[in-house]
């Protein structure tokens, strides 16, 4: 089975961040760079993200009925 991509396979030597807005990946790439580990810049991405995109992750809650019971 071929599987068709537009993306290119990335090596990382000392670290990668991947989120779907650039300027998340570079706090996580920051958070790194400066010595913390890898929840710590998952958790910085994903701050990041909550301003970067907040309409996507209001529609994600959203989905997963993050408000039903409140």
């Amino acid at each position: 089975m071929r599987f068709e991509s537009r993306r290119s396979p990335v090596l990382c030597a000392h670290g990668c961040v991947a989120t779907s807005q650039p300027m998340a990946s570079e706090v996580g790439m920051r958070i790194l760079k400066n010595g913390g580990n890898a929840a710590d810049a998952c958790v910085a991405a994903a701050a990041a993200l909550n301003v970067t995109e907040p309409c996507m992750v209001r529609e994600r809650a959203l989905d997963l009925n993050f408000f039903q019971d409140m």
